[in-house]
This record gives structure tokens, C-alpha cells and sequence, in this order.
């Protein structure tokens, strides 16, 4: 099931850039934002050295922040000015190692919370 969002607001964009460049974690692991829609955020990651763990594969930590803050920033999209979103729990299952790069890490909401 396909569903269109709207935002609350015509700057919603610069907003949840605004989230990206505030957070310092993810400037810190350099998580790019390629693109923002209501409800869709895309964003990647070049990987580099400092976000390997000691048998070279890409840190766990890394891919659920990379995760996390794509999550947040798409439901950032349809939120009102006011508002903030944090995440109370989440999970991350992960099927295979990550060594290179991790691209075009797509995050579209299929459901609206009900606040």
C-alpha cells in the first residue's frame, strides 16, 4: 500500500537539513543527505577507516545511526514547526557485512504515528 504524505510547512526541507548539519554524530561519520521528500529521505555514506570495527567491516554502530537519523529525518518531513522527533526504540537486523561504500540508504515511511 502506497501512501502520499504532505508536510506541515513549505520549508520542511531546510528544516531537516538543519537536523543533518546540528547533529554531531552524523557530521562526525559523514553521512551525506542526497534527497528529502514528505516521507522519503535518501542518504549515504562513504566508508572510511573510522567506521570499520577490528575485523574491517562496517560498525554495527554506524549502520543503525545511518539508520536512525534516515528514520528521523523522513518522519521530520511531515512534522510541524514545534515539533521534534526522537526515537524511543527501533531494530536493526543485519544479513550481510558491510565493507565498502553504503549508498543510497533510502528510508520512506509507510505509516503515520498517531501524534
Amino acid at each position: 500500500m502506497s501512501r502520499e504524505f504532505k508536510p506541515r510547512g513549505a520549508d520542511y526541507r531546510e528544516r531537516v537539513k538543519q537536523i543533518f548539519l546540528e547533529a554531531n554524530f552524523v557530521r562526525l561519520l559523514e553521512i551525506e543527505l542526497l534527497e528529502i521528500e514528505p516521507g522519503l529521505i535518501r542518504t549515504s555514506l562513504a566508508v572510511q577507516d573510522k567506521h570499520k570495527q577490528q575485523n574491517n567491516f562496517v560498525h554495527a554502530g554506524v549502520i543503525s545511526t545511518l539508520a536512525d537519523h534516515s528514520a528521523g529525518g523522513a518522519a521530520g518531513t511531515l512534522i510541524g514547526e514545534q515539533q521534534v522527533v526522537l526515537t524511543l526504540e527501533f531494530k536493526v537486523n543485519l544479513f550481510r557485512l558491510a565493507s565498502e561504500i553504503v549508498s543510497d540508504a533510502s528510508l520512506k515511511l509507510s505509516i503515520r504515528g498517531k501524534r
